[in-house]
């Protein structure tokens, strides 16, 4: 019997002897019997820092899984969404297996690690959402307070761009389960719990939006756009600018210009398509102020000498300058040079020193000068001038514009006259405005909107659709005494809007009939209103402007050498600004 045991053990042995009994083998998967797989299995580096990214390399067919470990421990999980990629935040021999079902696993050659251990990132990295459907947004948070980048992945492939400037915020098009890692430099990444999308395939819209243009106030910004969906240009982008992260309203064109109300905020862009899903939006643009101190150019020979220069109009490629004395000049280069008139004797300078030229308007190919005692004179280039043989006035003109093929010419004692030549004029029947001497003085009219709109002493306005037939505004929002508080000095038109200002008031309306008052509170008296490039220009006392846009949000510069009471005009990207004897123009980004 106990032979019999004996034998039994012996033949026991040898059978596991023979069969290759492997139940210590820790091989990582499938069994001896299995097939090997093809490739091999190697890792770009045979030694490392901590914090260098290892990548493993398989060189066979077969789907493999890859489970990293660092001193024969897992630091990865054996799956075929695990990364071939991996840092090492410690020091150690790290190598990497591969398995595929049905195939012997393999190992590759170790890599030493050496160096000071890597910090794990405080916080958590979270997705919004568990499950989602294609076309649905996903949102990255993460908790800590480092400063970290975002990494998307779709089934272990990147699906994103590891930087600080990716967004946080991803939008699948495809099914399949998707991940977001967050890195920061010194610190070990860390990856999302995965989120699994089903669905359909949908379009999804990429690309990128940059603003480009001037960052300050009342400059223009606009987008460069490259996506999937249009290229670099597309007819049917849908544009919102925001300030910060709000939608500004009515801002759905595809350039915007900034408003006071943006600095010390960023401006982005969203575009979207239709039959897209998702957007793309700019970076966050800071707004700056407009440049304050803005250095104006003081013309060394205004062809005026001591006399005041008292109206400027541009037109024909020129500007052109009039004033006491009946003294005129002209510029071709945009206000940097100017050149006297030939003298005549329309304007008699020796005559006295009251002999003044008031106003001046550019319209039907000529200019037309008017001033004291009812003279009118035209010209076509600013320097040779014809009187107009009968004018209709014997007082002093105070001012003149052009509009809907008509000048409209306005005086002391409430006269006006109207003109389509502007050399045969025919007086205004009733201008109501009265005849009262003082109390009746008009002192400038404009052209907008399709009307001329007309102010004078005592708070008086009137407008009219055709420069014949007028209409008093009820409530100008100036009193009807004849002081300097409702006496109304200027009047101009732009941007859809007129504004109105005397010493201490500025009025606004949209069409000339229903007024607004407007209070910027600048402390100091109103001279002079000017529109062009966009923006309205108020002089002001003591040498300072204001910028505005729509003429109620204004924008002050007491920092600038603006020294000139009056701009007079606007013409080819320049104002012109005047004093006693003196001539300015702006730069020409004003």
């Amino acid at each position: 019997m106990k032979n019999t045991k004996k034998l039994l053990g012996i033949i026991a042995l040898a059978a596991m002897i023979g069969f290759g009994f492997n139940a210590c083998d820790d091989g990582g998967g499938g069994n001896n019997g299995d097939p090997e797989l093809t490739g091999t299995i190697t890792i770009d580096k045979s030694s490392a820092a901590t914090g260098e990214e290892l990548t493993a390399t398989y060189s066979g067919s077969e789907t493999v899984s890859f489970q990293w470990k660092k001193d024969g421990t897992n630091v990865g999980t054996s799956s075929t969404t695990n990364p071939n990629k991996y840092t090492p935040a410690e020091a150690g021999s790290y190598t990497v297996i591969i398995n595929a079902t049905g195939y012997q696993s393999k190992t590759s050659s170790a890599v030493t690690v050496t160096g000071t251990n890597i910090p794990d990132l405080a916080g958590t990295i979270t997705i919004d959402k568990s499950s989602a459907e294609t076309g649905d947004e996903l949102t990255a948070t993460y908790s800590g307070s480092e400063t970290v980048s975002f990494l998307w992945k779709k089934d272990r492939f990147d699906v994103g761009t590891a930087s600080t400037t990716n967004p946080n915020m991803y939008t699948p098009a495809e099914a399949g389960s998707y991940t977001v890692t967050v890195s920061a430099e010194g610190y070990q990444s860390k990856t999302s719990s995965v989120v699994t999308v089903t669905g359909d395939y949908v379009n999804v819209l990429t690309g990128t939006v940059t603003i480009n243009g001037t960052v300050q106030v009342y400059q223009v910004l606009n987008p460069s756009i490259d996506s999937n969906a249009y290229g670099t240009w597309g007819p049917n982008y849908k544009y919102q600018w925001k300030r910060g992260t709000t939608n500004i309203e009515n801002a759905t064109l595809n350039t915007y210009r900034i408003q006071p109300e943006d600095v010390g905020h960023t401006i982005r862009l969203t575009v979207t398509v239709d039959d897209y899903a998702s957007s793309i939006t700019s970076e966050p643009t800071e707004i700056v102020p407009i440049p304050l101190g803005i250095t104006w150019t003081t013309v060394s020979d205004t062809k005026f000498g001591d006399s005041r220069v008292l109206a400027v109009a541009y037109g024909n490629g020129r500007f052109v300058a009039v004033g006491y004395h009946g003294k005129r000049s002209y510029s071709t280069d945009d206000g940097k040079t100017w050149v006297a008139a030939t003298m005549d004797q329309i304007f008699d300078k020796e005559y006295s020193v009251d002999q003044m030229i008031y106003g001046i308007a550019y319209g039907s190919d000529k200019f037309v000068a008017v001033g004291f005692s009812g003279i009118m004179a035209y010209s076509e280039d600013g320097d040779t001038w014809t009187a107009v043989t009968d004018s209709p006035f014997s007082n002093d003109i105070n001012d003149i514009a052009y509009g809907d093929g008509k000048f409209v010419a306005v005086s002391d004692q409430g006269k006006m006259a109207y003109s389509t030549d502007g050399i045969t004029w025919t007086p205004v029947m009733d201008s109501t405005f009265g005849s009262q001497f003082n109390y009746s003085f008009i002192n400038a009219i404009t052209y907008g909107n399709d009307k001329f709109v007309a102010v004078g002493n005592c708070g008086k306005m009137a407008y009219s659709t055709d420069g014949i037939e007028w209409t008093a505004v009820t409530d100008s929002k100036f009193g009807n005494t004849l002081t300097t508080i409702d006496s109304i000095r200027y009047i101009t038109y732009g941007g859809g809007k007129f504004i109105a200002v005397n010493a201490n008031k500025i009025v606004s309306s949209t069409d000339g009939i229903t007024w607004t008052n407007v209070t910027p509170n600048f402390g100091y008296s109103y001279y002079d209103v000017v529109y062009g490039n966009d923006r309205f220009i108020l002089s002001a006392g003591s040498g300072r402007m204001a910028y505005s846009m729509d003429g109620v949000n204004w924008l002050t510069d007491n920092r600038s050498n603006f020294t000139y009471p009056i701009i007079a005009a606007y013409g080819n990207g320049k104002f012109i600004a005047i004093s006693s004897g003196g001539i300015a123009y702006s730069p020409a980004d004003l």
